[in-house]
């Protein structure tokens, strides 16, 4: 209690000296009004109020034991730095008009009767008056906007040398908010609190240990993806590489950190991408240990093709096709056979029972069966054709001529799955299949000719597909 009252009484002294400074400049004699007496005066001004505004923060924090004293109650602070700013500016003033009055005469060119004109006098400050205002984020004390914050105001204004330190103050002070702005709050708007008032902020929100815990609680609190979405897996991976950057920038040893970091994605990852992955499986001739680095390319691309496997709620119901016969056999005999076909489900009534791999029978889509992914590209579009499933979608029930799926093959824009592309067999062997022949066909025999047409439409009602009335025209 006695050092705080001790130092509140060197800060007595020291206010009287600033509120003093003023007048006792304006008494001074003609003698002594030189430029450098009033540099030396200037210098004088400014230790003064170093030592004021250092030891009003050491006041700050120990105002608990000085309660019902004038300094806080009738906040001389303000008045003290008032008094400041004017004899700053005024000794200042005297400076420029000093500088001005020493400089020589020069003539001007084309001047009339050898008149004598002063050099104009070297900008100041002010010449940054009309700057454009820095677009610098807004840093209110969250430590996961800390290293963006700093970063960019280093760069927009603290390490720009020709930039006066009163004018980053200034930038400083508009770019903080709430908790943050707390730390500068109180701090005179001149060139000699910028570093001071940097340092602070520094201090509290640059320690290498809390932003290695904050970003560690990021990453484990990370949002699950709960769907099968290239937007939700990118965000995932955004937010485990931006940590991962801080633990590097921090000094953090993580190396060797790989292992942990593809844990921690993968245990957020939905259940069908997770269990079904082709990471799994392309990890199965890795030897030792995989990189995140690894991980995170491939989900990228996983992400640029995953709308292509996504699984559609809905699907718009096909055009209905038809054939009609050639105009020079109408006067052949003719038979028309009308079938309705019955409502059809590719389970048992169950639309969960819908959804059903043709490879192994479990209740995923084809393209996320581990079995699928792990067999060659020509295995898969053997499979495919056997099942007779539509070659651009995979599913079953329509051939490729009908598939409503407006997703084309990721590696060479095709119109067929990226699962089955194939460089050699691209634009033939596909085309040749009989997916684009499923719907519709002919026959010969010798001695009779015959002509066999279908046309039909169908509709999915949920997982439910519902076979319209087919029309079958037989010619012969």
């Amino acid at each position: 209690m006695a050092d705080a009252a001790a130092e509140l009484v060197k800060q007595k002294r020291i206010s009287g000296f600033l509120l003093n400074f003023k007048c006792n400049t304006a008494r001074l004699a003609a003698s002594a009004c030189t430029l450098p007496h009033m540099r030396t005066r200037l210098s004088l001004l400014e230790s003064y109020w170093s030592e004021y505004t250092l030891r009003d923060l050491v006041l700050q924090a120990n105002r608990s034991a000085f309660k019902g004293e004038a300094y806080f109650e009738n906040d001389e602070y303000l008045e003290v730095e008032s008094s400041y700013v004017e004899s700053k500016a005024d000794v200042l003033q005297s400076i420029e008009d000093l500088e001005i009055a020493a400089r020589p005469p020069v003539t001007a060119a084309g001047a009339q009767n050898n008149q004598v004109v002063h050099a104009p006098p070297v900008p100041g400050p002010s010449k940054f008056a009309n700057m454009p205002k820095c677009q610098i984020p807004k840093f209110s004390g969250k430590a996961e906007e800390w290293e963006t914050f700093k970063e960019q105001f280093s760069s927009m204004v603290k390490n720009k040398a020709n930039l006066p330190d009163a004018i980053k103050m200034q930038y400083l002070v508009d770019s903080v908010e709430r908790p943050a702005a707390l730390r500068v709050k109180g701090l005179p708007l001149t060139g000699a609190s910028f570093e001071f008032a940097w340092q602070k902020l520094m201090r509290r929100y640059d320690n290498p240990t809390r932003r290695m815990h904050t970003y560690m609680e990021l990453l484990i609190d990370m949002k699950p993806v709960k769907r099968k979405s290239s937007g939700e897996l990118m965000e995932l991976l955004d937010k485990a590489e931006a940590a991962l950057k801080t633990f590097k920038n921090v000094g953090c040893p993580c190396e060797h950190w790989d292992s942990w970091l593809i844990h921690m994605v993968e245990r957020k990852l939905d259940n069908e991408t997770r269990e079904g992955s082709e990471w799994r499986i392309s990890q199965e001739s890795v030897v030792g240990f995989s990189t995140f680095s690894a991980l995170t390319n491939f989900f990228e691309t996983r992400a640029s093709s995953l709308d292509q496997d996504a699984d559609d709620d809905t699907e718009t119901p096909t055009k209905q096709s038809s054939q009609k016969g050639n105009g020079s056999n109408r006067s052949s005999r003719r038979e028309s056979v009308s079938v309705n076909a019955t409502s059809t489900s590719f389970a048992k009534g169950n639309c969960n029972a819908a959804v059903k791999c043709s490879l192994c029978r479990g209740p995923h889509q084809l393209q996320a069966c581990p079995r699928f992914n792990g067999m060659s590209t020509s295995a898969r579009f053997e499979h495919c054709k056997k099942e007779r499933l539509c070659l651009n979608c995979l599913r079953s029930g329509h051939f490729l001529a009908d598939c409503t799926s407006q997703n084309r093959c990721a590696n060479c824009k095709g119109r067929h799955h990226t699962k089955i592309h194939s460089d050699r067999r691209q634009g033939g062997e596909a085309a040749d299949s009989s997916n684009s022949t499923g719907q519709k066909g002919s026959s010969s025999a010798p001695g009779k000719s015959s002509m066999l047409e279908v046309s039909a439409s169908t509709t999915v009602v949920g997982r439910t597909r519902l076979m319209a009335t087919a029309k079958v025209l037989l010619q012969s």
